[in-house]
């Protein structure tokens, strides 16, 4: 009985040395997944143009406006939250797993101070205040830019491909990506 619970063993841990066992239980893999709060997968940069002139209307007829255009840009990541990723077998397939992921998310929007490129009008003629709240209120645009650009499709596509790559390294062959809401990928 002790010589067969030895062949048993010795049979386990060949099997995980030569990847026909995965390292890593469906379990296992969901409590490192979480552990990262988000997969940012994909970040693009916008330029935008803005344009600040003085509310008072006298001081544009009178000539005393001095308007003022310069252009920013907005960095603009997406990706998933992996607190809401599942992972299941799919079956009695020990090398099959299934991971289900939210829908990406515009992760982080920010505008670069840096970037600011000044093309006419004097910027100590308005409060500062003024200006960051009309950089901030651009934000709104700029993430509608975005998503019809497609920021979030690519996203999620390239979290499937990184998380199956990363599935594959710990043994898995058979991997099935459900997107919540979307389906099947991958």
């Amino acid at each position: 009985m002790k010589k067969k619970r030895v062949l048993v063993l010795s049979v386990m841990i060949m099997a995980s040395l030569t990847g026909c066992i995965p390292r890593l239980a469906p379990e296992q893999i969901e409590y490192m997944l979480k552990r990262t709060a988000v997969l940012e997968t994909y970040s693009y940069t916008y330029r935008d143009m803005v344009y600040i002139t003085d509310p008072n209307l006298l001081a544009r007829i009178f000539n005393t406006d001095t308007p003022l255009l310069f252009s920013i840009n907005y960095k603009v990541k997406a990706g998933i939250d992996m607190q809401d990723i599942r992972a299941e077998r799919t079956g009695i397939n020990l090398l099959a797993i299934k991971l289900i992921i939210p829908s990406a998310r515009i992760t982080t929007l920010d505008a670069e101070e840096t970037s600011i490129d000044q093309y006419f009008g004097r910027r100590n003629a308005y409060n500062l205040n003024e200006i960051i709240e009309k950089i901030g209120s651009n934000k709104a645009k700029i993430e509608q830019a975005a998503i019809s650009d497609g920021i979030l499709k690519k996203a999620e596509n390239n979290a499937i491909e990184i998380l199956s790559d990363w599935l594959r390294k710990q043994g898995y062959r058979d991997i099935i990506v459900i997107i919540q809401g979307q389906g099947i990928k991958g």
